[in-house]
């Protein structure tokens, strides 16, 4: 079964509008892999330079900050629903 994965706004030109993705993926590093094969240009814009996490994204398993958990090796399981949401700044 696939992870569905919540897409946020800043991120729906990149996936052609959809809101919600469905990949398959055991860790949530494969989810971003797999995002970015279907979707070009999301792994540069997720991950920071050193491959660690954006510090401009969150990204929940079943709504639990993967922070808390072990980041990008956090485990995925079947029916897992995963949001990538975006802080978004201003002055």
């Amino acid at each position: 079964m696939p992870i569905h994965v919540k897409i946020p706004t800043l991120m729906l030109k990149m996936t052609g509008q959809k809101s919600e993705i469905a990949v398959r993926a055991r860790t949530v590093r494969g989810m971003v892999d797999a995002m970015d094969k279907k979707y070009p240009g999301v792994k540069d814009l997720m991950l920071s330079p050193d491959g660690t996490i954006n510090h401009h994204f969150l990204i929940c398993i079943n709504d639990e900050d993967v922070r808390f958990l072990d980041g990008l090796d956090s485990s995925l399981g079947s029916g897992d629903r995963v949001e990538i949401v975006a802080s978004i700044a201003g002055g």
